[in-house]
């Protein structure tokens, strides 16, 4: 039988802290759809693009000395905990023989991929804006 490779909830909050909310829609999309649930895979995908536009405009009305990664651990801790207590565990991926983690470079991959996908769309963004 085929062994179901998962993205541990550790996994996911490293990636997600690199990657942005995109990775961690990808992370935990990419679970639920290894556990057969489609509907929750689809609504990650779209609540990672709507958590990415909504933090763009957040991340321009914060404060200056607002400390700059407490948006990223909030959200990739959020990320992982949603792993934890909806997906399965590292404990649960290391108990079952069916069951196995996801590479770290892919991990790595993703992230890169998904935090150069979200600056070139933020630089667009900013490039489309008029200049006052």
């Amino acid at each position: 039988m085929e062994i179901k490779e998962f993205f541990s909830p550790k996994q996911i909050y490293v990636g997600t802290f690199v990657g942005g909310p995109l990775a961690a829609a990808y992370f935990l999309g990419r679970n639920f759809k290894i556990m057969d649930k489609d509907r929750l895979n689809k609504l990650c995908k779209i609540f990672g693009v709507v958590l990415t536009v909504v933090l763009f405009g957040i991340t321009f009305e914060l404060p200056e000395n607002f400390p700059s990664t407490l948006v990223p651990i909030a959200y990739s801790a959020v990320a992982a905990g949603m792993a934890w207590q909806w997906q399965v565990t590292k404990e649960e991926i290391e108990a079952v023989d069916l069951y196995g983690f996801k590479s770290n470079w892919i991990v790595a991959g993703i992230s890169v991929a998904s935090f150069i996908i979200t600056i070139t769309a933020l630089f667009a963004v900013i490039m489309l804006l008029p200049i006052e």
